[in-house]
């Protein structure tokens, strides 16, 4: 009956060494999503600032659809 626990002694021991391991690496993934998002967070933000200045979409337009041409267009040269 001792072999059991130390088995378990040994995975628990071995579950450790895995996760000391793997954290340096855990920490370097953490650091790239939060930049990755970050990046994201202010390309959208201007994008969103873009589109409110430019705002294609008003109530009181009299040519949306070439307002909306005018935007597209300046936006890929």
């Amino acid at each position: 009956m001792k072999i059991l626990p130390e088995k378990w002694a040994n995975t628990k021991k071995l579950a450790n060494q895995a996760k000391q391991f793997i954290a340096p690496f855990l920490t370097n993934e953490v650091a790239n999503i939060r930049r990755k998002a970050g990046s994201f967070e202010t390309e959208q933000f201007d994008l969103r600032e873009l589109f409110r200045q430019e705002a294609p979409f008003k109530y009181e337009s009299t040519s949306p659809y070439i307002d909306i041409d005018k935007v597209r267009i300046s936006n890929i040269t």
